[in-house]
C-alpha cells in the first residue's frame, strides 16, 4: 500500500507487463523456433518487416509497454485504470509514472513514423451494425451482469465497435471473404460457419464484413459463465 502513495497525483502510467499468453512459448517446449524475425503486421495486408519495427507481441523477451489513465488509487493500494489494452490476469511488472516532459517528444523534432502506419495497406472499416438479435443479445448480457468488466450497454457496444472497425480478420479470411463477395452484395447470410468470430469479455461476437467495408454483428452469444 505504501508504494502506491502520492501515484494518484498522475492522471497517466506506463505499465510493463508480460504477454503471458504469447503462444511462443507453447512453440518453445514443442522443440519449435519460438519467434520468428519477420512479422506481418495487421496493416500490411501480408508484407513482411523485422519484429523490432513493430508492436508484436511475439518477442524474444515478450514485455509489453501500455500508456494508460489512472482513474483513482483506493486505500488499500488497488489501481484503477481505463483506457487499458491487457487481457485480465495479465502480469504486471511495474508500474511507473507518466511524465510529459520527459516521455514524449516536443517541438521542433518531429516524430517519424513507417509511410504504412499513415497510409495502411489495409483500410479501416466503413462501419458496424447490430443485426436485431445480437442487439437484444448483448442488452440482456448487461442487464443480468453476466460481464466482468462492463455494466453499461454504450460502453461494452462502443468498444466492440472501435474493434470491428480495425478489419481484425485474419488475412486468410479477408481474402477469402473478398473473393466470395460482390461489390454491390452485402454481408453473407445463412450459415455460421462463413462468419468471423471474437472473443471480447465473456461474449463470442460473430459477424461478417461486405466488400464495401460494412460490418454486421450476427451474434453477441455467451461464451462461458461468468464467475460468481
Amino acid at each position: 500500500v505504501m508504494s502506491t502513495t502520492n501515484l494518484a497525483d498522475y492522471s497517466h502510467v506506463w505499465l510493463i507487463y508480460i504477454f503471458h499468453e504469447n503462444t511462443n512459448f507453447g512453440r518453445k517446449a514443442a522443440g519449435k523456433a519460438g519467434v520468428k524475425s519477420l512479422v506481418r503486421p495487421p496493416r500490411l495486408g501480408g508484407e513482411k518487416v523485422g519484429l523490432f519495427s513493430t508492436r508484436t507481441p511475439h518477442r524474444p523477451n515478450p514485455i509489453g509497454l501500455s500508456l494508460v489513465r489512472l482513474d483513482k488509487v483506493d486505500a488499500q493500494g488497488t489501481l484503477y485504470l481505463s483506457g487499458i489494452d491487457l487481457i485480465d490476469k495479465t502480469p504486471i511488472l511495474d508500474v511507473k509514472p507518466y511524465l510529459p516532459m520527459n516521455d514524449s517528444v516536443h517541438l521542433p523534432a518531429v516524430p517519424r513514423i513507417p509511410d504504412w502506419l499513415e497510409s495502411p495497406t489495409i483500410r479501416p472499416n466503413e462501419g458496424v451494425e447490430l443485426s436485431g438479435a445480437a442487439q437484444a443479445e448483448l442488452r440482456d448480457h448487461v442487464l443480468r451482469g453476466r460481464l466482468e468488466f462492463y455494466d453499461e450497454y454504450e460502453d461494452v457496444w462502443a468498444a466492440i465497435e472501435e474493434a470491428l472497425l480495425c478489419d481484425i480478420r485474419s488475412l486468410q479470411m479477408r481474402a477469402r471473404d473478398d473473393e466470395r463477395a460482390a461489390p454491390s452484395e452485402g454481408p453473407p447470410e445463412g450459415g455460421v460457419a462463413d462468419d468471423a468470430r471474437f472473443h471480447f469479455d465473456n461474449i463470442d461476437v460473430r459477424f461478417t464484413v461486405a466488400s464495401d467495408g460494412r460490418v454486421l454483428v450476427s451474434s453477441c452469444a455467451l461464451c462461458r459463465v461468468p464467475k460468481t
